[in-house]
């Protein structure tokens, strides 16, 4: 199925690589990269997408914005490869089916934030913070049956990965 067949392949930092019903989202998730993104899949509506993710994560903003769309295709495969950590996971959460490659490892944490901001804007800034948090554990609460034991390890391999549910399995 060419799904993709008027859209050219994109290479370049921070860009999503796409080809025929496969997505390639490799290194930092940016706003940029998840405009681009969501920019393209909305263009093209495909009924079918495999999404290749390998990051060590990005923007929260920009994990869930490519999360929501990729809830409206209707057969998303997700398949993590060396790494997929904390914004990737959200990605990963995205797919009707979820694999990984034999050495991916996954990184789950909460979001922390160092403010940088004017003293009187903490407590704005504290509250979004818990916000987020709390949408971040309901998205991964209904989803994974170990969320809160991925929470703990933190960092885990594939086999535990599939034991806490955030895969189906390994692809060989």
């Amino acid at each position: 199925m060419d799904i993709y067949r008027d859209i050219t392949v994109t290479h370049g930092v921070n860009r999503p690589i796409i080809r025929k019903g496969e997505v390639y989202l490799f290194g930092d998730i940016t706003e940029e990269l998840a405009g681009e993104f969501v920019r393209k899949l909305n263009e093209n509506r495909p009924e079918e997408l495999t999404v290749y993710v390998s990051t060590n994560g990005g923007l929260v903003s920009a994990g869930l914005a490519i999360h929501d769309a990729l809830l409206d295709v209707p057969k998303t495969v997700v398949i993590a490869s060396g790494m997929c950590a904390s914004t990737g996971t959200l990605i990963l959460l995205a797919g009707k089916s979820r694999w990984a490659t034999p050495n991916t490892h996954f990184i789950v944490h909460g979001i922390e934030f160092v403010p940088q901001t004017k003293e009187e804007n903490q407590e704005e800034v504290s509250v979004h913070l818990q916000y987020l948090n709390t949408i971040i554990d309901e998205l991964f609460s209904e989803k994974i049956k170990g969320y809160s034991r991925a929470k703990e390890l933190g960092i885990f391999g594939v086999r535990e990965a599939k034991e806490l549910g955030f895969i189906n399995g390994v692809v060989e």
